[in-house]
């Protein structure tokens, strides 16, 4: 395979005046051949751990924060690691993908998320809710129900009215669960 100055780019599209998904969506549109210089890695790791219960929960866009985690773990799964690859995963390591979308045509990497899924890995357990088909809302007393009794990282990266929801929840349920306060909304 050659090397490649190419990428692709998963964006929402936010028109505020000056933002800029707002000018990457018009220069493509244009196809004016604008370039950019894009920084990065930036921001944090999510810090997974090798081994214990990792549970995410996500809503529409926010699901693209965990992709890397569940792209590693379908690539460890199906023996395709790099020995150099730092993470690794122990035999005890799960990652619990809780995501939400308002229906399939509006998902953001669902097929590979179901395509993990039915690989039946010990390592990886889905678990989605479509908005579109009147589930349930994801509230305190189901936060409750589905909580595993450790957790080695959980993270929140959904709407505000959900952040707001699993973090008021959370800080109730954190006398049963420990773990919950060192929760991460990212």
């Amino acid at each position: 395979m050659q090397p490649s100055t190419n990428f692709s780019l998963t964006l929402k599209a936010y028109w505020d005046v000056n933002g800029l998904s707002k000018r990457l969506f018009e220069s493509s549109a244009a196809r004016d051949g604008a370039s950019y210089m894009i920084k990065g890695p930036m921001g944090k790791s999510l810090g997974v751990k090798q081994n214990g219960t990792h549970l995410a929960f996500a809503a529409g866009t926010g699901a693209i924060t965990f992709m890397d985690t569940a792209a590693y773990v379908a690539r460890f799964v199906m023996g395709e690691t790099d020995d150099n690859e730092k993470v690794t995963v122990g035999e005890d390591f799960k990652f619990v993908y809780y995501v939400t979308y308002f229906n399939e045509e509006q998902s953001v990497g669902l097929r590979l998320l179901r395509l993990l899924k039915e690989m039946n890995s010990k390592h990886f357990d889905l678990v989605v809710r479509l908005s579109s088909q009147k589930s349930p809302r994801w509230d305190e007393k189901w936060i409750a129900s589905i909580l595993p009794p450790t957790c080695e990282k959980l993270w929140i990266c959904g709407t505000p009215v959900m952040n707001d929801v699993f973090e008021s929840a959370f800080h109730k349920l954190a006398p049963k669960y420990p773990y919950l306060k060192d929760l991460e909304v990212v």
